[in-house]
């Protein structure tokens, strides 16, 4: 059995990383003195340590890592880089908008319409229409036409939607 401070050195985790992988339930001691609370770790429970140490290096919430016995390593890590990459993406956004208001100052906020939803009986042909009439493109995601940038104010958004999908009736658009 290793004390805590010689399972920290072999695994390069802190003491106090130790106690709260402990309290968190991620890697319990294999003892724990009750009359003095020291922990005691068994040497074959390094290699458990260092891949947590590993991924929490590469910033793994906690309770992805106690998923690793159910889903293994390879599922964590690539549900991980899509985390990884949703926020890369987001920060890249970030960091278009200042540059925008860098380049044109920063937008003065008025009440305005933004948004605008057409419901239309035939969908097809009012998203054809549109577009023609707006030379946009139009995004099936959102069912929208999107102009300019969010949340700039030349930002606006038009959607057309099937009579389905909204509580009021469509009609020609």
């Amino acid at each position: 059995m290793l004390s805590i401070g010689s399972f920290s050195l072999v695994t390069g985790l802190s003491i106090t990383a130790l106690r709260h992988y402990d309290d968190v339930g991620l890697l319990k001691p294999a003892y724990v003195d009750p009359e003095t609370g020291y922990r005691r770790y068994r040497s074959d429970q390094v290699d458990e340590a260092r891949l947590y140490a590993t991924l929490r290096r590469l910033q793994v919430p906690f309770e992805v890592m106690r998923a690793l016995g159910e889903r293994g390593i390879d599922a964590v890590l690539a549900e991980h880089r899509e985390r990884l990459q949703a926020r890369a993406d987001s920060l890249t956004k970030l960091i278009e908008t200042v540059d925008r208001y860098l380049e044109k100052g920063l937008p003065v906020k008025t009440r305005r319409i933004s948004q605008v939803t057409i419901v239309a009986d035939d969908l097809s042909a009012s998203v054809a229409f549109y577009r023609d009439a707006f030379d946009a493109a139009y995004d099936e995601e959102i069912s929208s036409f999107q102009f300019g940038s969010y949340p700039d104010d030349d930002f606006f958004l038009l959607t057309v939607a099937s009579p389905g999908s909204h509580p009021w009736p469509g009609g020609p658009a």
